[in-house]
């Protein structure tokens, strides 16, 4: 059976440049850290692909510490920052809310935004939260959100927030390679990037640390990353992800292709049936994720008949450990739990075809009716 594959917000597939580059570092064998040749050639490698990632997110080199993946990033930012108090997004990703809840349980003060209607941080709940806290408040916004695609619109966060002296940190992994990022114009003080979510390994990331903010290292050690985050350096994860940050930075003029496919697919699927919500739908949103609720029908069933037909997507529920559970995300925008645990998500990628797009219409369709009795 052929497979397609819908699932681009999980991970996305290693592209051939990226696996080159990887292949190629596997055969240096220097330490990046030592002094001879061996080392000098490793290092280099190494400083190029942080040359490439900060190229993709508007970042200086110097200001890219590379981490183990975007977890490690966000824990990196919420732990190394000397804040006083916590401001979260309530859609936050699990990296950040189990940060958030483990701060809180040391006797942190951590306390969550409001949403607008349309999704965005209320400003006015924002700017009333800041007068009260303990000075320095960190807030953490992700720009865009890995369950709907929901684009953040961070400007006027980081003008309040530079009000009241309070640091901001970004979530920018669903961001890469999607929308334009240019930390040095939005005047990020850190924002947190992983390699798999455009097209490069898994298990390597990076966090983008404004040169005047400060941050406490949380892995100590040999001194590795400017003294930010020792360890020697995952040079062949690094490759790949420099070689992914081009590749990324290329993608980007495929959105407008991509938003066609989205649209044509939100579009199939209506024409089938009035009978179906596609959340997030009027919101500012990336170009290639749609969550759709099939009423009634749970995600998880939606996600193993996809499967069957060959065609991986994700269930627009949070899963962990095999534990599905309502989304959080969904919860913060209104939606309710019978909505929200039969809602799935399709994430197209670069190379997604229409194709695939109408094979994914036809399999939902198929799935639609048999479960209303059509």
């Amino acid at each position: 059976m052929t497979s397609i594959y819908l699932d681009h917000n999980a991970t996305t597939p290693l592209a051939e440049s990226v696996k080159q580059a990887m292949l190629e570092a596997m055969t240096l064998t220097g330490n990046p850290s030592s002094v001879h040749k061996a080392g000098r050639e490793a290092k280099r490698t190494v400083e190029e692909a942080r040359t490439r990632v900060a190229a993709l997110v508007g970042a200086r080199a110097r200001d890219v510490v590379f981490t183990s993946g975007g977890t490690e990033a966000n824990n990196l930012a919420l732990k190394g920052a000397p804040a006083a108090s916590y401001l979260i997004s309530p859609i936050e990703h699990e990296a950040t809310m189990a940060v958030a809840k483990e701060l809180a349980g040391q006797g942190k003060e951590v306390s969550y935004l409001k949403l607008q209607d349309n999704g965005q941080i209320d400003l006015e709940d924002l700017k009333n939260q800041l007068s009260h806290l303990p000075k320095p408040t960190l807030i953490s916004v992700m720009l865009v959100n890995n369950e709907i695609g929901l684009i953040q619109d961070l400007n006027p966060i980081i003008h309040i927030a530079r009000e009241f002296e309070a640091f901001v940190h970004s979530d920018c992994v669903q961001a890469a390679g999607k929308i334009p990022v240019n930390i040095a114009e939005l005047d990020l003080d850190y924002a947190s990037f992983s390699a798999h979510k455009i097209n490069g390994p898994k298990g390597i990331g990076a966090l983008v640390i404004k040169p005047t903010s400060p941050m406490a290292a949380q892995i100590k050690g040999g001194g590795q990353e400017l003294g930010r985050r020792s360890g020697t350096e995952n040079l062949i994860g690094i490759a790949g992800f420099g070689a992914a940050a081009l590749t990324a930075m290329e993608q980007l003029f495929e959105t407008d292709r991509i938003k066609a496919l989205r649209d044509h697919l939100e579009a199939g699927l209506r024409q089938h049936t009035n009978d179906i919500l596609i959340i997030a739908d009027k919101l500012h949103r990336t170009a290639n994720v749609s969550c759709i609720a099939m009423e009634g029908t749970n995600g998880e069933t939606q996600v193993m008949h996809m499967d069957l037909m060959g065609i991986a997507i994700s269930s627009g529920s949070a899963c962990s450990s095999g534990k599905v559970k309502t989304s959080h995300v969904l919860s913060a925008l209104g939606y309710n739990e019978a909505i929200s645990n039969s809602s799935i998500r399709v994430s197209l990628g670069g190379h997604t075809t229409k194709e695939e797009v109408d094979a994914f219409i036809k399999a939902w369709c198929t799935l639609y009716d048999r479960k209303k009795g059509n």
